[in-house]
């Protein structure tokens, strides 16, 4: 399964960028480079998204790919969403908002962070 899909959600498009269960290691850091280079296809503030860090791990090298990924995507999108910032991933949820000034809404599922973001 490929971590960023495209879907359709009530008539928008929306790109899901997909940490779930993610460890440290070459993985996260080809998907954040990837990610940067899917948002950087884009027009500045088009982008509906969602990041899924549902059950993800994260070490300093990997904090540093989720700080560039949010700091050179966001001039692409136009709203955004987290989902699964719990426990662990909290300390580095606000990390990374903190280094890229963004404030991104947090939900409990894909499903809600679907609805929130098709609102207008």
């Amino acid at each position: 399964m490929d971590r960023i899909r495209h879907v359709n959600h009530k008539g928008k498009a929306i790109i899901i960028f997909d940490f779930s269960n993610m460890t440290p290691g070459k993985e996260a850091n080809d998907l954040f480079e990837r990610s940067i280079i899917e948002c950087q296809g884009h027009p500045v503030d088009s982008i509906l998204s969602i990041t899924d860090v549902t059950g993800a791990k994260y070490d300093r090298e990997t904090l540093e790919g989720m700080k560039r990924f949010s700091d050179q995507s966001k001039r692409f999108t136009k709203k955004s969403a987290v989902v699964g910032v719990k426990g662990m991933i909290k300390a580095g949820y606000l990390i990374v908002m903190s280094f890229s000034k963004r404030s991104l809404p947090v939900f409990d599922t894909v499903d809600e962070a679907l609805d929130w973001l098709v609102k207008d």
